[in-house]
């Protein structure tokens, strides 16, 4: 028999964000948000592994209960963005970023299984893969996850670009009007993508290959002779620069930047060349034109901040630990999951604590939990001085230096 540890979280240990954000959505029913509440409970507390029996014993619901209402519809978009807005962070430059992930799952009957590339090993790998969007504030240089999607696994390269534009054009109304940018990796640089992105209002920064085929455009010149006028002027041959405007260095690394036509993505560009040694350069590009190369260079580091939302679900919050075989499922636990990271950083920046790291904010969480446990079950009163000079002592223990 396996002993269940059901742990009522205390007033220091729950979260004051997430219940005021449930009340606030019209649309969740009382049930749902009972549950949603001892589900975020769970995913603050945990150890081990984020599944049905595991969260179980650190809430209320059995194992059934939890899969049978990770199997409910929630609007988990809506819910990161009135979180954002009522936090004011949506008011803040904001730019889209899009990736995927790869999760490991093995069983042949999980919706999405297949062979999906997995950075960790650089290899194709059997697991599942999904399409996050992310709202990453520009001031603050943090990113907060709004939805993840599972990428059918019988999907083609064209299909999987087709279920990323989806993605984004259900969820275009819900973001806010001011984002001008989305920013992708190299993998989304193709024209049916960057066609629907530029269709949908947005402009794309992103990265192209090494040898890209751009061609520099020509200046207008009025000509005798009929016919059109040229419109390039030549390739560009990445071993001579000469018409490329010098921009200075950005950490140290030579930058240049040029006005360029792409005959893959069929449309003028703005591309910026980083070359950090004579034997390799790296080539960035954006959609808008007008954009200044440090900008850009910039506006693409953001990109990497939904890598960190990947990195704390995975290692902190069960991202990718489900035990669900349907898609709903499965979707459901990586939004829970990515859904904990944000609020956990919602609250620090709260509090002014951005430097504390997820794993400490969670150890210490577990530990203040546990000695309130034990001083309910001693009968002693956790609100005396005494007591909370104790509990101060003990709430950071194990936890790594900032």
């Amino acid at each position: 028999m396996v002993r269940r540890l059901v742990l009522t979280p205390s007033p220091d240990v729950d979260m004051s964000l997430l219940p005021s954000l449930l009340f606030s959505m019209a649309s969740v029913r009382k049930t749902q948000r009972a549950f949603l509440l001892q589900l975020f409970s769970a995913l603050f507390l945990f150890i081990g592994r984020a599944n049905h029996l595991n969260l179980s014993r650190f809430s209320g619901p059995s194992p059934r209960s939890h899969a049978r209402w990770v199997q409910e519809p929630f609007d988990f978009p809506a819910l990161a963005l009135l979180a954002l807005t009522q936090q004011g962070i949506a008011a803040h430059p904001l730019a889209l970023i899009q990736d995927a992930s790869f999760l490991k799952k093995s069983g042949a009957h999980t919706w999405g299984g297949g062979k999906f590339w997995n950075g960790t090993y650089s290899k194709v790998d059997w697991g599942l893969e999904i399409s996050t969007l992310a709202l990453v504030d520009l001031t603050e240089h943090t990113a907060y996850a709004v939805e993840s999607r599972l990428t059918p696994s019988f999907s083609t390269e064209t299909d999987r670009v087709s279920c990323a534009l989806a993605q984004l054009c259900e969820l275009q109304p819900k973001i806010p009007a001011h984002v001008r940018y989305v920013l992708v990796d190299g993998w989304y640089t193709k024209k049916n993508y960057v066609d629907g992105v530029l269709d949908l209002g947005w402009h794309i920064v992103g990265k192209l290959r090494k040898d890209a085929d751009l061609w520099y455009l020509a200046e207008p010149k009025p000509i005798k002779k009929r016919g059109r006028p040229a419109k390039y002027e030549g390739k560009v041959n990445y071993k001579d620069l000469k018409k490329w405007k010098s921009c200075g260095e950005y950490k140290s690394v030579p930058v240049k930047t040029a006005r360029l036509w792409s005959k893959s993505l069929g449309c003028e560009i703005r591309v910026v060349l980083l070359q950090p040694s004579q034997k390799g350069h790296v080539l960035l590009y954006s959609t808008d034109v007008h954009l200044e190369a440090f900008s850009l260079i910039e506006l693409y580091e953001q990109r990497f901040q939904i890598e960190f939302l990947f990195r704390d679900g995975k290692q902190h919050t069960g991202l990718g630990e489900s035990q669900s075989r349907s898609k709903a499922g499965q979707e459901y636990a990586a939004n829970a999951a990515l859904m904990a990271v944000n609020l956990q950083k919602l609250e620090r920046r709260e509090e002014g604590e951005r430097g504390r790291t997820l794993g400490n904010e969670k150890r210490r969480r577990y530990t203040e939990e546990i000695v309130h446990q034990i001083f309910e079950e001693l009968g002693i009163d956790a609100e005396a001085a005494e007591n909370k000079k104790v509990l101060e002592k003990v709430r950071m223990y194990g936890s790594m230096a900032a």
